[in-house]
């Protein structure tokens, strides 16, 4: 398997299975995925969670170069604020169920 099919079964597994204390854009982006995943239509949902899979790829990639901008240029624009998300154990547990 080549880097970019291993990149993407990685971020497919995190987006699916993952489980984020605090609001993000990838706990937002598996709070979409929670919302498909018992959907009947099985391939309107590979479709929506491959365009899912794309998003958390790159809303990492987001995020470690905002982490950069912090790191290097002391940058604090775009709010670093995060609010806590009740039940993440609760998530974890469901996701990690499926």
């Amino acid at each position: 398997m080549d880097r970019e099919g291993r990149v993407r079964r990685a971020a497919r597994k995190k987006l699916i299975y993952g489980t984020n204390s605090h609001e993000c854009i990838c706990e937002t982006l598996r709070f979409v995925y929670d919302l498909i995943h018992d959907s009947k239509d099985e391939e309107l949902k590979e479709a929506i969670t491959e365009k899912l899979v794309d998003a958390f790829i790159m809303a990492k990639k987001m995020q470690c170069r905002l982490l950069y901008y912090k790191t290097t240029y002391k940058d604090e624009t775009g709010g670093f604020i995060s609010k806590r998300i009740l039940e993440s154990v609760k998530r974890r547990n469901m996701r990690a169920a499926r």
